[in-house]
């Protein structure tokens, strides 16, 4: 909790320590979204994600979280694809909610089997909403089946899905 120490000491690793310094820069961005400092976050991640020539799917997915909380949507959604190219489950989850909300349901459970896919199964999040994509489809007992999964694996009472099992 005490982010403003711990920047400063990641600020002191230096270029030169290469993955380190990838990580440190990452690490900032992660102290300054916990101070919600958004802006600064989305810039030391972008960094990160440079600093490992694009390779870094971690920073990319929290640079698409900060981008998205600063409302530049058509970035983060890049910043999600950039991490879904290297199989980061957050990510397809992140890039299925982009195609739900553009009413792209087909695309959106594609993403969210992918997501539960590089899991290895435990994602109740996307099981959820997979589930409310077949669901959408008339596709009722694999709607069933998904809720059922989100409700076994999540670690605390997941009202929603839940809901969405009554419903089906």
């Amino acid at each position: 909790g005490e982010y403003k120490s711990a920047i400063a000491e990641y600020e002191r690793v230096g270029r030169a320590e290469g993955e380190a310094y990838a990580q440190a820069l990452y690490n900032i961005g992660v102290c300054r979204f916990e101070l919600w400092q958004t802006e600064e976050a989305a810039r030391a991640y972008g960094r990160a994600v440079e600093a490992r020539g694009g390779r870094y799917p971690k920073a990319s997915y929290a640079l698409g979280v900060a981008l998205e909380e600063l409302k530049r949507e058509a970035e983060a959604l890049e910043s999600y694809e950039l991490a879904a190219g290297s199989g980061y489950a957050p990510a397809h989850y992140q890039l299925g909610m982009f195609a739900a909300r553009a009413g792209d349901d087909a695309r959106a459970a594609a993403h969210f089997r992918e997501a539960i896919r590089r899991s290895e199964g435990k994602f109740p999040a996307s099981h959820n909403n997979l589930g409310v994509m077949l669901a959408r489809a008339g596709r009722l007992g694999e709607a069933e089946r998904e809720f059922e999964a989100a409700l076994r694996q999540s670690d605390v009472p997941f009202e929603e899905a839940a809901q969405n099992l009554k419903l089906c």
